[in-house]
């Protein structure tokens, strides 16, 4: 059906992906990793920055675009990137 395959196209043709769950953190589509220590995750996406702050830190799963992190996530900042 074309209409069902056109909304599927614009639900998931995504830049970025963010899921936050109980203990964890999946993101998606990052473009450079800023910092990343036990408490603090800060990721840059090409038009946003994304600040974590938790506890226990641990990352799972790494590749050059996306991230799986295990811990507690206590705060998450968002800052929009001038372009």
């Amino acid at each position: 059906m074309h209409i069902l395959k056109n909304l599927k196209n614009y639900l998931y043709d995504q830049n970025y992906i963010v899921n936050i769950y109980d203990n964890y953190l999946y993101l998606y589509n990052y473009v450079e990793l800023i910092t990343l220590n036990d408490t603090k995750l800060k990721l840059k996406f090409a038009t946003f920055e994304i600040e974590v702050d938790g506890k226990n830190f641990l990352v799972t799963k790494m590749t050059s675009r996306e991230m799986l992190i295990q811990g507690i996530v206590e705060n998450v900042r968002f800052k929009r990137c001038e372009i």
